[in-house]
């Protein structure tokens, strides 16, 4: 799953949620959607008071079917309720993966952290992307795939402080305004700052169905 949130819209987003403790929406193209009737997300801000940044971590758990695995390149392709599929890299340390067939029922759990911060240093707003391996153990279903990072490196070019406002420029040059928490303590920040946005998403466990 090639997430890799480089709108700056998105991005914005995910700032703007991030200093106001408020949730974000994520772009449905980017991962499996769910019925009504299935498992809803969870999720969690951590931060600290006064402070600009947080981590939020959503959690969601997908049913979905097999579609193709293909052990030569070390992918696996899953279908979700809605009838749409996604192909999934898979660590080539994952000796399991033949235990998969196309038709068998699996659950999917997702996660996805969201770090947001903010640093001062001279770095210019950048966009980069990487991708880790977990590895599950013999004669498991295939856990802890792939995951995918995205870092966005924005800076803050405006603080308005009457109406905790402030606007963030991106590497495409795009600049996006956006909220401050209303605890944030503003004289701690100033133009010249570098934001972090920093989104991993994995498929951190796979298990067949009964």
């Amino acid at each position: 799953m090639k997430n890799r949130y480089r709108s700056a819209a998105l991005a914005a987003c995910c700032v703007a949620g991030a200093l106001m403790l408020s949730a974000c929406e994520s772009d449905k193209k980017d991962k499996p959607e769910t019925k009504a009737n299935a498992p809803a997300a969870k999720s969690s801000w951590t931060g600290k008071e006064g402070v600009a940044g947080s981590l939020k971590e959503d959690v969601v758990v997908i049913d979905s079917v097999v579609r193709g695995v293909d052990e030569a390149n070390h992918r696996v392709t899953l279908e979700n309720s809605d009838g749409k599929q996604f192909t999934f890299d898979v660590n080539p340390k994952v000796k399991s993966l033949s235990d998969l067939s196309p038709g068998d029922k699996v659950t999917a759990t997702f996660t996805k952290r969201t770090y947001v911060g903010v640093r001062r240093d001279d770095a210019p707003p950048s966009d980069t992307y990487e991708t880790t391996w977990g590895a599950s153990g013999p004669g498991q279903m295939p856990g802890r795939m792939s995951a995918q990072e995205t870092k966005k490196v924005g800076r803050v070019t405006a603080i308005d402080t009457a109406t905790r406002m402030a606007d963030i420029e991106f590497a495409d040059g795009i600049t996006k305004r956006v909220e401050v928490r209303p605890d944030v303590d503003l004289s701690r920040y100033k133009v010249g700052d570098n934001v972090i946005i920093r989104v991993t998403t994995a498929l951190t466990i796979l298990s067949k169905k009964a």
